[in-house]
């Protein structure tokens, strides 16, 4: 288990040494061709500037992923044979036994990717429409070259929506996923707490289930392939109560036998809360939340085994007793017939 863990981390290592060569490469080229552009003595049209954009901000965003890796592409830096896909430290003000989960991403998060994309794909394809419209303009009608570009234009306006969608979900009340204990595994009865922050009343249901997923990586010619395969559901609260949905609390039995969390180079095994609040005409609350669920220790199961003997003492016990009540029944009516 190990080896295949220091696997994955030589692998995000050189995933983020590329990174950083490629930023470095993508904005030496962006610098050459302002210093190209201004050493000429003439200032560049707009037309162009508004062209050059995208690629700036992707520039930006290249820096920024590779000066926060971890942050932005969620690689760490565990060196720990144990397959944990999340930290297991408690968070400051957490009592002892009791861990509060992390959402995998945030409504400014969100944001911020769908902003990047629309700034991104609309930047090249505005560049071509006001092209078009400057040909307009001097009376050159490109049906031919509109007719190219208008799926690219609806395209742009569904990445414009996603933006502004993004933007509402900030406004949604934030939750808030605790457990009652540090170490999760197969077998065990786990107390889920949620809670929200902000206008929990608006909305209308709240759905929490715990699923388990299958992440594979292959490699198919020069693309890499990730398939996802969902092979177990659980079910840890649907309701309708305004009270309930504000904050609450249920038990959830983590099924035996079930397969633990696993993370090496090429295949995952991952578990997470996912939370589905429902609001009216508004964007609706989504997070997911990973949980990492530990193999069953040699004690663990000696204490099942034990357990297993109690429970069957327990029901041969009662199983005797209940001969005896019907052997007392059958004597009593056997004394009956014959008085």
């Amino acid at each position: 288990m190990a080896t295949r863990r220091g696997k994955s981390d030589q692998n995000n290592q050189g995933s983020v040494w590329f990174l950083r060569l490629f930023a470095l490469m993508w904005n030496g080229i962006l610098v050459l061709m302002f210093v190209s552009m201004f050493s000429k003595g003439t200032i560049p049209q707009w037309p162009m500037l508004l062209f050059l954009i995208p690629f700036v901000a992707v520039g930006v965003f290249l820096i920024y992923i590779s000066i926060s890796p971890g942050a932005a592409l969620g690689i760490t830096g565990s060196k720990s044979g144990v397959p944990m896909l999340e930290s297991q430290a408690n968070p400051a003000g957490a009592s002892a036994g009791q861990r509060e989960l992390k959402p995998v991403s945030t409504p400014g998060k969100n944001l911020w990717g769908s902003l990047f994309i629309c700034l991104f794909w609309n930047g090249i394809v505005s560049a071509f429409v006001v092209f078009i419209i400057r040909d307009w303009l001097q009376g050159k009608q490109e049906w031919g070259l509109m007719l190219f570009l208008s799926p690219f234009v609806l395209i742009g306006l569904v990445i414009l929506y996603g933006v502004f969608h993004s933007f509402l979900a900030l406004f949604n009340p934030r939750s808030k996923l605790t457990l009652d204990t540090n170490m999760v595994r197969p077998g065990q009865t786990v107390t889920v707490r949620w809670k929200f922050q902000g206008n929990a009343e608006a909305m209308d249901s709240l759905k929490i289930t715990l699923q388990g997923r299958e992440e594979a990586v292959y490699t198919r010619g020069t693309s890499t392939y990730t398939d996802k395969n969902v092979f177990i559901t659980i079910p840890v609260i649907d309701t309708k109560s305004k009270s309930t949905i504000k904050s609450g609390h249920a038990s959830l039995k983590i099924p035996e036998g079930t397969m633990p969390s696993f993370d090496a180079a090429h295949n995952r095994i991952i578990w997470s809360f996912h939370l589905h609040g429902e609001i009216p005409k508004w964007p609706d609350v989504q997070d997911e939340f990973l949980v990492s669920i530990f193999p069953v220790t040699p004690s663990d199961l000696k204490a099942i085994k034990y357990r297993d003997q109690d429970a069957l003492k327990t029901l041969e016990m009662k199983e005797s007793d209940e001969d005896k009540d019907d052997d007392e029944d059958l004597n009593a009516q056997n004394y009956f017939k014959r008085h």
